[in-house]
């Protein structure tokens, strides 16, 4: 929100002819500046337990201290609407609860989302425990409503079965330039926790990984309820959904969120995206051309492997505790009580995501407006990343393309080294 007296020079600032600040001087306008000085923080200390991990950090000489933020703490930006009454996770039709709270002392100090995510969970998640491995410090005074400003929390739901898509889950999260982020996995198994993880936990503190045994139960939590608990474990302002099965370009977060801060949004998803079919070998771009007029806004708004938003209205408005299309009522519900105009769109022309598309997908095949050729597929952001060229390379190779998705990125470097033009 700029001055009125501003305003006749918006021409020359936005051509970078004439500095904001000279602007703002010359009506008589004060300037502010940050002081530049940081925390000093030591090296972080790594709780690993069962496949759960979490950390602090001590200043040094003693004493326990949040991570920075790698942004300066702002104020809350005007635009942003008020804080949200907490609306609590959504059960599902006809689910009763079967486990009741804990002492009345320790659930009373726990949220209604804490508290939803203790009982629909049948008491496996218990929010006192899963508070301590937040990347907050000192674990034991945390509670799910602090976060590091700046910090940028990539959150993704997975299960055992997908335990191939995890090292390539790992490497779109490491290839982000974004400098202070972490990523949050919450998995459910019924044999072993990833060994991927369970190993990277030991050693990378920017991974806040929890890994349930749910062999014993009646059913598997829910993507809805998983989600919801990667927001409880998240620590950043900003949380950035990754579907472990989708790649992701190295500016990634670093152009969603820098947009989302710089529009004063509440929440920002991709309103058009590329397409990558491991079954045909054809990429696609999907945009609103190519949707029935019916369909435009839950596609626009339904497709959750692009969302980011601000975290604090998350834990307000959760996902509801469902196994399919549980993003469309997260963000319907944001727009419904933040306003149209919090909840924004963006194109994606460049190749910043590739969605990819197989057999194991949860969702019809979407259709695309046109047909990519191979040639500006590999001049897409998404396909500098090492990994993807290799995908691409190997499958080419292979005369059975559709398994190469499924494989780990060691036989796709294998297959690099055998001779070209043979069908493997």
């Amino acid at each position: 929100h700029l001055p009125i007296a501003v305003v006749p020079h918006l021409g020359q600032i936005f051509h970078g002819k004439l500095p904001l600040s000279s602007v703002m001087q010359g009506v008589g306008l004060p300037i502010f500046s940050l002081p530049p000085h940081r925390p000093s923080v030591a090296p972080v200390a790594l709780q690993h337990d069962g496949g759960r991990a979490g950390m602090q950090t001590r200043r040094p000489g003693g004493g326990s201290a949040a991570l920075p933020g790698s942004a300066l703490p702002s104020a809350r930006s005007p635009s942003l609407p008020p804080a949200l009454p907490e609306l609590g996770v959504e059960s599902p039709e006809g689910w009763e609860a079967s486990v009741e709270l804990p002492g009345a002392a320790e659930a009373a100090t726990w949220s209604l989302l804490e508290r939803d995510l203790y009982l629909q969970s049948n008491g496996v998640y218990h929010p006192g425990e899963m508070v301590r491995l937040r990347r907050l410090a000192p674990p034991q005074g945390c509670t799910a409503s602090r976060e590091v400003r700046g910090r940028a929390s990539v959150v993704a739901p997975t299960m055992g079965s997908r335990a191939h898509y995890h090292e390539q889950l790992w490497a779109c999260f490491e290839a982000q330039t974004w400098p202070d982020k972490e990523l949050v996995v919450v998995e459910t198994h019924q044999a072993a926790p990833s060994a991927f993880f369970s190993r990277k936990a030991k050693e990378d503190s920017r991974l806040v990984f929890v890994s349930f045994d749910v062999g014993g139960l009646e059913e598997d939590f829910t993507v809805g309820l998983k989600r919801d608990m990667t927001l409880h474990l998240a620590s950043g302002e900003f949380v950035v959904n990754f579907d472990d099965d989708d790649i992701y370009s190295a500016g990634y977060m670093q152009t969603m969120v820098g947009e989302l801060q710089t529009r004063g949004l509440v929440a920002l998803t991709l309103s058009s995206w590329f397409n990558y079919f491991e079954s045909t070998g054809v990429c696609g771009h999907s945009s609103a051309d190519c949707w029935e007029e019916d369909e435009i806004e839950d596609n626009l708004y339904g497709f959750g492997f692009s969302y980011v938003h601000r975290r604090s209205f998350g834990l307000s408005c959760p996902y509801p505790n469902v196994d399919f299309a549980e993003d469309a009522p997260f963000m319907y519900k944001l727009k419904e009580l933040c306003g149209d105009a919090a909840v924004g769109l963006r194109p994606d022309t460049e190749g910043l995501c590739m969605h990819i598309v197989h057999r194991a997908n949860s969702t019809e095949d979407p259709t695309f407006s046109r047909e990519v050729p191979h040639e500006e597929l590999l001049t897409l952001e998404v396909a500098a990343l090492p990994f993807f060229r290799d995908y691409l390379e190997a499958r080419a190779n292979s005369c059975w393309p559709s398994l190469w998705y499924h494989m780990p990125h060691f036989v796709w470097k294998w297959s690099l080294a055998l001779p070209r033009g043979v069908c493997w």
